[in-house]
């Protein structure tokens, strides 16, 4: 079991976001989810903005797995209690060169499912001990833990996005 962090975090917003207690069960439940929104989604609505100037659907699912493959790095240094200080990314330069939008919807979902994948694996084999070993990263203080939880809450953050945003709006 992964518990939740005991104190005020960095990345409080997203650890709010998620209501299980244990990050490798949240971690579950956010990929049917996940899983459950995209499935529903046409070839044309893959392509969606809500505003113009907003990521399509295609660039958010693939922000989300280059989130999560950051944090799942951020997450493997922390484990291994190497405290040398991680740089942030630039998430829009990220988004605006990873030419989303040429690829297919199933491209995109077989590359999230894949890095879910290893994040769970990657938590699922971690010492409680580890959890909490405290590093930096984008001039932060975090621990493996919190990222575990923040992960979760960043998809739950863009699955809400989502569905109301792009989808009902």
């Amino acid at each position: 079991m992964i518990s939740k962090p005991s104190a005020a975090s960095v990345m409080q917003g997203y650890i709010d976001l998620v209501s299980a207690d244990d990050a490798l069960i949240a971690l579950e439940a956010n990929t049917a989810a996940m899983e459950n929104v995209l499935s529903t989604l046409t070839e044309d609505q893959w392509m969606m903005r809500y505003e113009p100037s907003k990521w399509s659907i295609k660039e958010l699912v693939v922000h989300i797995s280059d989130a999560e493959r950051i944090f799942g790095y951020r997450i493997v240094r922390l484990l291994r209690q190497d405290a040398t200080p991680l740089p942030g990314y630039e998430e829009n330069r990220y988004a605006s060169h990873s030419r989303a939008d040429e690829r297919t919807p199933s491209d995109i979902l077989s590359e999230w499912k894949h890095v879910r994948a290893l994040t769970q694996l990657t938590l699922s084999q971690a010492h409680p001990g580890d959890l909490d070993f405290v590093g930096h990263a984008n001039g932060k203080n975090v621990t493996a833990r919190e990222i575990a939880f923040a992960i979760v809450g960043h998809a739950q953050h863009h699955i809400n996005i989502l569905t109301q945003r792009y989808l009902h709006p």
